[in-house]
């Protein structure tokens, strides 16, 4: 029903965050840099915490998906 009345391409409402269709404003995105920073740097252990619904799942897909792909 969505697909052809909007001319989607994906299905839309899905339980999991899609990073592409995710926004970063200012604010994430400088804690996605110093996320960035901690782990290329081996700052060992460090913690992001926030409200319920403010983006930190998300957030932390962005990282995984940005660091190299043999990153342990």
């Amino acid at each position: 029903m969505y697909h052809s009345f909007y001319n989607l391409k994906t299905n839309p409402f899905q339980s999991v965050t899609d990073q592409e269709f995710s926004w970063f404003s200012k604010n994430r995105s400088d804690v996605l840099a110093v996320l960035k920073d901690r782990v290329h740097n081996e700052n060992g252990f460090f913690l992001l915490f926030s409200e319920t619904g403010s983006g930190k799942t998300t957030l932390i897909n962005s990282l995984v998906k940005i660091l190299e792909p043999n990153f342990k």
